[in-house]
């Protein structure tokens, strides 16, 4: 962390952060402590149909965030359930980044529902979906 004990992160949406490999290039030729990448690995998917788990390992010391937003139907799909009910295969994303020795925040970007409560009950699904992948 800098001066101020703030890292700004990139996150994966297309362009420049749009694959694994196209971040661990950003965080090459930006090349400074501070600056990191927002990982959203279902936006991978989504705008560019590639794989996040593609150089994950060596992406790892990278990112300062972790999105946990779920995805079917691949690249331009926005179809986004919550986590948990997708496509993306967080039951060994997660326990890969915490062995990689990611610590920080999991934040959870979307959940299905259409009412308040609906939207609660789901929160509750994604909670303890992420609380048995992270152990």
């Amino acid at each position: 962390e800098g001066e101020k004990g703030m890292v700004i992160c990139l996150e994966t949406h297309g362009g420049m952060t749009g694959t694994p490999q196209r971040c661990l290039q950003a965080m090459a030729e930006i090349n400074h402590p501070n600056v990191g990448i927002g990982f959203d690995p279902a936006n991978i998917v989504y705008y560019e149909g590639a794989d996040p788990f593609e150089d994950l390992d060596e992406l790892l010391p990278f990112i300062g965030h972790l999105h946990v937003k779920d995805q079917v139907g691949g690249k331009d799909a926005a179809n986004f359930p919550t986590v948990g009910a997708g496509e993306i295969d967080y039951a060994t994303l997660l326990p890969q980044v915490v062995e990689g020795g990611y610590g920080g925040c999991l934040s959870v970007e979307r959940v299905s529902g259409e009412t308040d409560e609906e939207r609660a009950d789901e929160l509750v699904k994604a909670y303890e979906f992420l609380a048995r992948a992270v152990g």
